[in-house]
């Protein structure tokens, strides 16, 4: 296992930092892009992802919308866009958006929408609309994504030590687990049907955070539990390392995320 692990992940390291290099080599970006989500700020910031030549990036953009005319949702759509990439504190590539033509942009239909992506961002523009100047927050507690809080929120919210209650973790599986349950529960509905809608109901919850280690550590944990019998489950470190290999063979590049290496250093313990 060493061997086979290093062997992997030597080839895998030098395949992506090719792909970066190349992409930093010349990253200047005046092409047509299709945004996949697209999440507007009070501030006039806009952040969310694009697709570029079949690759998708997060990208952030600023004052857009100053004139409220131009201001209106551009997911699904393609668009000229000049920009740049650049690479984030987590040395991830990610696309600073300069400008959008507008009057170039058209609506996708090459490709099918994503159902979990369309309906997040219904909740979101929803938020923005009724949610009131706080919306930010909640939909931080909901789907973990802090890009719509300022940096003076962030730096409150560490200061006094509860940033962990913005990251999706076991709690907000667990609480999905309760509500089904018990709702169920409620109604006698047989057990056999309750585990099934919790198969359904965590993987989709997968979707709407964007595949976060944390959440898949505790949902591929939690499915484990359902789904096998307990003659199996004698010890709980057999869950997580299997969790740990599951993980790791579907997203090989988060053993390089420090919320996987914390949820799972912190789950051994």
């Amino acid at each position: 296992m060493p061997i086979i692990s290093a062997t992997y992940y030597t080839s895998y390291l030098h395949n992506n930092n090719l792909e970066t290099q190349t992409l930093l080599a010349h990253p200047e970006i005046k092409q047509h892009g299709t945004f996949i989500s697209f999440k507007s700020h009070h501030n006039h910031k806009v952040v969310g992802t694009i697709q570029l030549n079949n690759q998708h990036f997060s990208f952030h953009h600023y004052n857009y919308g100053q004139q409220k005319q131009q201001k209106i949702d551009l997911t699904h759509f393609n668009c000229h866009i000049k920009g740049y990439f650049h690479t984030s504190k987590a040395n991830d590539v990610v696309v600073i958006v300069k400008q959008i033509d507008v009057k170039s942009c058209h609506k996708d239909t090459t490709k099918l929408p994503n159902i979990f992506n369309t309906h997040k961002n219904f909740i979101y523009h929803q938020m923005e609309k009724y949610g009131g100047k706080e919306y930010g927050r909640v939909l931080a507690l909901l789907f973990g994504d802090v890009h719509l809080l300022s940096v003076d929120q962030l730096e409150d919210v560490k200061r006094i030590g509860i940033y962990h209650l913005l990251a999706v973790s076991g709690s907000h599986i667990v609480s999905i687990i309760i509500i089904i349950q018990m709702t169920c529960t409620a109604l006698r509905i047989p057990i056999p049907v309750i585990k099934c809608l919790l198969c359904i109901a965590l993987p989709c919850y997968a979707f709407y955070v964007d595949f976060v280690p944390s959440a898949l550590r505790a949902i591929i944990s939690a499915l484990l539990i359902i789904l096998l019998p307990r003659k199996i489950l004698q010890h709980p470190i057999d869950i997580l390392a299997t969790t740990f290999l599951i993980v790791l063979l579907l997203f090989p590049a988060y053993i390089y995320d420090i919320g996987f290496q914390f949820s799972f250093l912190i789950t051994l313990f």
